[in-house]
């Protein structure tokens, strides 16, 4: 009796307008979100809309023409076949960034800015080469100078292109491992490079002039001085990467210029292996008579 009730012709018509009416609902509501989406189209390709050039500040070294490149490429297609993604609205200001810093690590401090006359604008810094980064180990014995593949870094320990070859120190070289598989993108010595080059500083003078830097994975540190030989065996300062590195300074700059070891340097300096700081106050030395 109940399932009759449920299944009378008055309730089977007031189910179906139900259904009717939910069905021409959704239908209206997809008719105004095609119109809706065919106008934008329309709307996004007018041309005083859409970027008509690209224009490029601040490089130096890498290629106008590169950069346009990046930002072109990155700016083609469209969004759901039809939305153009040189409209301003639409513009993929984030990939381009991410793009250009991907490809030219030099690149820093990117803008993208929409001027007047329908002109993107791209504003760029390029990273200085202070130092070179030359491999995680010292090269190896016999291995030509030219051989050994060295990358630029910046004063923040940042390594992002590959560098020429240099017949003399024209660069600090640091050697050590660094945070990812490919050199250019990656730091060297996260937590205390600028520490690190403060220390060499510190120490550097007319009689000691640091040429190269190996971090070691026991933590040591070997700073390798200018002369007529190449590491590994030219004369170096050894000390522990955790130390006071200002404490450490104070106590080489004691030394070097106390007798005997300052008496040695000048005397026999070609002849200097290593000078030592790794326990406490003391300052050991060795030359090779």
């Amino acid at each position: 009796m109940k399932k009759s009730i449920l299944n009378t012709p008055r309730l089977l018509e007031i189910k179906k307008k139900k259904k009717r009416v939910i069905r021409n609902r959704i239908i209206f509501i997809l008719v105004c979100v095609l119109i809706l989406f065919i106008a934008l189209c329309f709307i996004s390709r007018i041309p005083k809309l859409n970027i008509e050039s690209v224009l490029v500040e601040g490089n130096k070294i890498i290629e106008t023409k590169d950069i346009e490149k990046i930002v072109n490429e990155s700016m083609a297609g469209h969004y759901l076949y039809f939305l153009p993604k040189t409209n301003f609205i639409l513009l993929p200001k984030d990939k381009i960034k991410i793009e250009l810093e991907d490809t030219y690590k030099r690149l820093k401090d990117i803008e993208v800015k929409i001027k007047a006359n329908r002109i993107l604008e791209i504003t760029v810094g390029e990273r200085t080469g202070i130092y070179t980064w030359c491999g995680v180990g010292l090269p190896e014995e016999g291995m030509k100078p030219e051989e050994n593949k060295c990358y630029f870094m910046d004063d923040n320990g940042y390594i992002f292109d590959e560098a020429p070859y240099f017949s003399n120190d024209v660069y600090l070289k640091f050697f050590g491992a660094i945070d990812a598989p490919e050199p250019a993108g990656s730091k060297y010595l996260n937590e205390n490079f600028v520490d690190v080059v403060g220390f060499i500083e510190n120490i550097s003078s007319e009689d000691i002039n640091p040429s190269s830097i190996f971090m070691k994975e026991n933590g040591e540190i070997e700073i390798y001085l200018s002369g007529g030989k190449l590491p590994p065996n030219a004369p170096k300062i050894i000390l522990n990467n955790d130390a006071d590195l200002i404490k450490m300074a104070e106590n080489f700059q004691a030394g070097v210029t106390t007798d005997p070891l300052q008496k040695n340097l000048k005397e026999k300096y070609d002849s200097l292996e290593y000078i030592d700081l790794r326990f406490g106050n003391r300052v050991t030395y060795k030359f090779n008579d």
